[in-house]
């Protein structure tokens, strides 16, 4: 695993009336306020999805087990889907019973199949320390994991097939479901995605998948933290359809964007396998408007279908995103200059699956990344991955994956252009 320093991004925000130093450095861009990147005078430090460099981390970070309020993942210590945020300064600031942490993390552990997955919240202070849910100034302030009750998550067929908007809610009453008698509880809860808001707060988006007559349907939902232990209503943001893996951009007073992946599902509108798509919204807990698929401007040799997605802003306009395909389960960097709406595709991946079972990242998933410097030149990566193992078991039934997550470091060879290109 390489080494590296802490970011260095600062930017303003606004929570509660009273002005407050925020850093993002998932984002460079801290809700609109841009982080400079140049080189010298009428000069700016030149970007190229194509000129980047990463080496496999030598081994995976070590995550705890969390069996504090479900006893299924007490043993786990198996993750994937991972999303984090660093805070040089760290947070929160204002929550007097939690001290600032300096890195969150969010992942969902696989205790033993995907309908397991839920998402689960750690923190620590720097590379060398382990993560923990421990995070109060007493021992009892813990992050209680997993975050959300999955099995309050309601589908109801029969509003699924009129396509309504209010096919899927959160039920609140432990039984009174608004008036709607049946449903279906939630498969899992995966894909999560964590930023820091406008307002201040850690806010996570997930997806919720249910599993209808052996298909897959899925809705995204959000809630939000003050201090990172105490957690929101959780709201749908989505209508029902195939969307995967969010990853949202915090704009400021411009709102927020979202992008997703997505699946052919014949009833939310959306056509496209491995697509991108994009959303709108004032606040992260509204219904998002759907603006549309993004558009590729090139197809790469073996790209092929994204699965999973992660978005780094570098100006207001200028995003990078990191795809998992699955083709040849490789990273691949995506590049935009227009907010997202048209991608160009790096010419291959930057990071690929070896296949080779001795390592513990033999298959790459999906990665989350942050800028490690001011020219968003260096980018610290985090990723899952997995290997199948042999119990020695007399039937393919003998084997077993294992999901770990990995750190290393992506560097961008650079050039230097007018400022005004």
């Amino acid at each position: 695993m390489w080494g590296y320093g802490a970011p260095i991004t600062r930017a303003l925000a606004v929570a509660a009336g009273v002005c407050m130093l925020a850093v993002f450095s998932e984002s460079i861009l801290e809700c609109g306020h841009p982080g400079g990147s140049r080189a010298g005078s009428g000069k700016v430090i030149a970007f190229d999805v194509n000129a980047a460099r990463a080496q496999h981390a030598d081994t995976f970070m070590v995550i705890p087990a969390s069996g504090l309020k479900n006893p299924l993942y007490a043993d786990s210590s198996r993750q994937l889907h991972p999303s984090i945020v660093v805070i040089p300064d760290g947070w929160p600031a204002r929550d007097k019973t939690i001290p600032p942490w300096k890195q969150w993390l969010a992942v969902t552990p696989m205790a033993t199949v995907d309908a397991d997955e839920n998402p689960h919240l750690f923190a620590r202070n720097g590379d060398d320390e382990r993560w923990t849910q421990f995070i109060g100034v007493d021992a009892a302030d813990s992050i209680v994991n997993p975050l959300f009750e999955k099995t309050r998550f309601v589908l109801d067929t029969a509003f699924w097939f009129s396509n309504s908007r209010d096919t899927v809610y959160y039920d609140t009453t432990n039984g009174r479901h608004d008036s709607i008698t049946t449903g279906h509880r939630s498969h899992h809860l995966s894909d999560p995605d964590i930023f820091i808001g406008w307002d201040g707060n850690l806010w996570m988006v997930f997806r919720v998948s249910w599993s209808v007559s052996g298909i897959d349907m899925h809705a995204i939902y959000a809630a939000s933290s003050t201090n990172g232990r105490d957690w929101s209503h959780m709201r749908r943001i989505t209508r029902l359809g195939r969307f995967m893996s969010p990853a949202v951009i915090c704009r400021g007073t411009d709102g927020y964007v979202m992008f997703c992946t997505s699946q052919s599902d014949g009833v939310s509108g959306v056509r496209g396998e491995g697509e991108i798509c994009r959303f709108t919204a004032e606040r992260p807990d509204t219904v998002w408007t759907y603006e549309g698929l993004s558009v590729y401007a090139n197809d790469p040799k073996g790209f092929g279908m994204a699965w999973h997605l992660d978005v780094l802003a570098r100006k207001p306009e200028e995003l990078v995103a990191i795809l998992h395909t699955v083709n040849r389960s490789a990273l691949w960097f995506g590049y935009s200059r227009d907010a997202g709406i048209n991608w160009t595709i790096a010419d291959a991946p930057f990071l690929i699956s070896s296949g080779d079972s001795t390592r513990w990242d033999a298959f790459l998933y999906r990665a989350s990344g942050y800028w490690l410097d001011s020219s968003m030149t260096e980018m610290g990566l985090v990723y899952s991955g997995y290997c199948v193992w042999d119990t020695n078991g007399p039937t393919p039934g003998g084997q077993s994956t294992r999901w770990h997550t990995g750190l290393t470091k992506v560097i961008f060879t650079v050039a230097e252009r007018p400022a005004d290109d």
